[in-house]
């Protein structure tokens, strides 16, 4: 856990592309197509020359507001989480600068609707998947055979971030 004593207080926007394209690519199907590919789930360099899919799930339901002393990156591949039901979560997320760890100034953070997921792009800082609803996730990520797929670093001081109060629906087009 971080010691240090700054805190930022952040409310979480509803997740849309626009917003979100500098960290990677929302996923939702919404047309009419019968498939919708997701490119950008297995984008990766080639130390990460191992795709994966597997599902995780999540029953424990974040608390609020949801706190932060460490985010992760993934250097080698991008990483993709898509609910299998109407699981929905926040997503916070900061630009990666030569590895160090992101000042909590400049980490964005959204909140899901009911189907949509996230692909977040190779070596985007991003916090732990912490749910608002219960549910089975599907992650897509390439390894590396060496094991360094995760990069986690604590925050030089800690975020509290808030889904439009209260979780469950406020703020949050279903």
């Amino acid at each position: 856990m971080n010691s240090c004593t700054e805190m930022l207080d952040l409310v979480a926007e509803p997740l849309t592309a626009a917003a979100f394209s500098p960290y990677g690519t929302v996923i939702e199907h919404t047309g009419a197509a019968r498939r919708l590919y997701l490119d950008a789930a297995f984008e990766h360099s080639a130390p990460a020359q191992r795709p994966r899919l597997w599902i995780s799930r999540v029953e424990a339901v974040a608390a609020e507001p949801v706190v932060l002393t460490e985010m992760e990156y993934h250097p080698y591949s991008a990483q993709t989480f898509v609910p299998l039901g109407d699981a929905r979560f926040l997503v916070a997320v900061a630009r990666n600068h030569n590895g160090e760890a992101p000042a909590p100034e400049t980490i964005k953070a959204f909140v899901t609707r009911p189907g949509q997921g996230v692909t977040y792009f190779p070596n985007v800082w991003h916090a732990s998947l912490s749910v608002l609803v219960p549910g089975d996730f599907l992650v897509a990520m390439s390894l590396t055979p060496s094991g360094d797929d995760d990069v986690f670093l604590p925050l030089s001081g800690t975020v509290r971030i808030r889904a439009r109060s209260p979780l469950s629906t406020e703020g949050v087009q279903s």
